[in-house]
């Protein structure tokens, strides 16, 4: 949630191409060797040559013998207590911890624009992700493996086959829920399209000093839980944004800081309740 803060539809291009970048990363099946492969060999450069992470045990730390790889072919040659790490756990921990990472971004991606962006963005975004999850094309194509024999790579494959499965079903069934009829509002504002509406129709009719009357209103709706806590220059960003106040407004707003305190006054109150209670 964090990373996602206070984003709009602005957003949407950049946190998307961010995401396909991730999905890049995926492990298919088909590449299980290149992901073993990439367990052994980082490709930041140190000393100008490349470096081989250590593989460790959970419990004993193992050093790998330096003749076991040759820099210049980049061949890896396993021995047999890298290869009984491998299939006893080192596998499917990568695996799991690589596709938690996916299955987290893509939630946090889609439960922060699908009320906020047009439907049919987040419906083509995702159908472009499955054409790609459907293609032979993915990240670890490379291996170099002199020696892999003894390591349980049907298993591996059937086991990376399975994440991908979810992987692709949590994608389904995330365009699926979208309606593409549905009415769009910002979310990350209001608690709710109804809220958002009256918000609209209450300052069509009664914001004349700007300052004073968002005051009001943004505080009693706040009080009402009818909007989020928003911290001032996110909500002043935010009227400026959808051209509820003009430049010089934004100024005073920001020059301001906080929003009145006693800014309510009878007259408001009445109005208040006339638009969101009275209906």
């Amino acid at each position: 949630m964090d990373s996602y803060k206070f984003l709009n539809s602005s957003d949407f291009e950049k946190e998307s191409i961010f995401l396909v970048e991730r999905i890049y990363s995926i492990v298919k099946p088909q590449y299980v060797m290149g992901f073993i492969y990439s367990f052994f060999v980082d490709y930041h450069k140190t000393f100008g040559r490349e470096i081989k992470p250590i593989l460790v045990d959970a419990k004993v730390p193992y050093f790998r013998n330096p003749n076991l790889y040759n820099l210049k072919t980049k061949e890896i040659t396993l021995d047999e207590a890298e290869i009984e790490y491998i299939n006893k756990s080192y596998f499917m921990e990568n695996l799991d911890n690589s596709y938690k990472v996916l299955f987290g971004e893509l939630d946090n991606f889609h439960r922060y624009f699908k009320d906020i962006v047009k439907p049919n963005l987040l419906i083509d975004l995702y159908g472009s992700i499955l054409q790609f999850l459907s293609l032979e094309e993915g990240a670890y194509k490379f291996s170099f493996f002199k020696n892999h024999n003894g390591l349980d790579i049907n298993r591996f494959r059937d086991e990376a086959r399975n994440k991908l499965y979810h992987y692709t079903e949590a994608i389904k069934e995330k365009s699926s829920l979208l309606n593409i009829n549905s009415e769009i509002y910002p979310a990350l504002i209001f608690t709710s399209v109804e809220f958002y509406n009256k918000f609209k129709k209450y300052q069509s009719k009664f914001i004349k000093d700007h300052y004073n009357d968002f005051s009001f209103l943004f505080k009693r709706m706040y009080a009402l839980k009818m909007i989020h806590n928003l911290p001032y220059k996110t909500a002043t960003e935010w009227l400026y944004k959808e051209n509820y106040i003009n430049d010089e407004m934004r100024t005073k707003f920001l020059i301001k800081g906080s929003f009145n305190t006693k800014s309510s006054s009878a007259l408001r109150l009445a109005n208040f309740e006339n638009i969101f209670f009275d209906d």
